[in-house]
């Protein structure tokens, strides 16, 4: 069976696929393409690979159409009410992330450093100068693109974690530390973080912060001279608004450490009705993939 999830650039949210599953289910994934795994992503869309079958436990949709549905799918639970509602399942289909699933396998031990972490969006990772932006903020940085082991045990140092990607929050809560939401530009997909948030019954806006973007990107015809000259300026503008970013950052962080802004976390009784819920979901998705053909 192929574990499929989003592979064009590698981050924490997507990589956690072949990092967890593996250990949750041992020896069923493989190169056959004739049935196809979906797990931790925004990943329910019409430009899946094709397939004989489809077994779906806590994806979400999100981006671009939804894909035709038909007797080839077996959903197990989907991330949230809203993909449930696109699709057209039942409401009980919806659980939450699959990435509650790692609270079942050993996680590596924390990192010391700042109490307060902040993650972004692996987006804007690629154009914003985050290590920079997060020491003048007195933040630890988690960085997306970093190994699943290392941005887990940088969670895990955390009392707090301040996430534009989504998956760090969810990781946070998961792990029982709570966490505040900010948006830093279009690259913020609100619907998945609805939809997420829905299923863990928490009522929240992440904050906007200063905006990253638009940013100049490179045509097909343009010259050596003007990729330099659009990257130059794309720099400088970065940088120019990191320094408000900075400032932005440094208040949110005192706000929260003076509890004068309250950062959030599922209900104990949400919590362990989903991650049991889940469980119980893997536990279905076991038999089905060891009965007999």
């Amino acid at each position: 069976m192929l574990l499929h999830y989003y592979n064009a650039l590698p981050n924490f949210g997507d990589r956690l696929n072949p990092w967890l599953w593996p250990k949750l289910l041992p020896g069923c994934f493989d190169a056959d393409k004739s049935a196809v795994f979906l797990g931790i992503g925004t990943i329910l869309q019409d430009t899946l690979p094709d397939a004989d079958r489809y077994i779906v436990l806590g994806a979400g949709t999100g981006y671009g159409r939804p894909p035709p549905l038909d007797e080839r799918w077996r959903f197990y639970a989907v991330r949230g009410p809203l993909t449930a509602e696109l699709l057209s399942l039942p409401r009980e289909i919806a659980v939450t992330d699959a990435a509650y699933l790692l609270n079942q396998v050993p996680l590596p031990a924390p990192i010391d450093g700042p109490s307060i972490g902040f993650m972004p969006h692996w987006r804007s990772l690629r154009r914003i100068p985050w290590r920079s932006i997060c020491q003048r903020s007195g933040l630890r940085f988690i960085s997306p693109m970093a190994s699943v082991d290392r941005t887990l045990a940088e969670i895990r140092g955390c009392d707090i974690v301040i996430a534009e990607a989504m998956h760090g929050a969810i990781t946070a809560d998961l792990l029982r530390i709570p966490w505040f939401p900010v948006r830093l530009g279009s690259h913020f997909l609100d619907f998945k973080w609805r939809d997420w948030l829905s299923s863990i019954e928490v009522d929240c806006e992440a904050l906007p912060l200063t905006a990253m973007d638009p940013w100049s990107e490179h045509q097909p015809r343009d010259t050596r001279l003007v990729k330099a000259a659009r990257q130059a300026a794309n720099l400088v503008s970065y940088y120019v608004r990191s320094v408000p970013l900075v400032s932005e950052l440094r208040t949110l962080r005192r706000a929260l450490e003076q509890k004068q802004r309250r950062p959030f976390l599922s209900p104990d009784r949400v919590f362990a009705d989903r991650t049991s819920t889940l469980q119980s979901r893997l536990d279905a998705v076991r038999q089905h993939l060891h009965a007999p053909a």
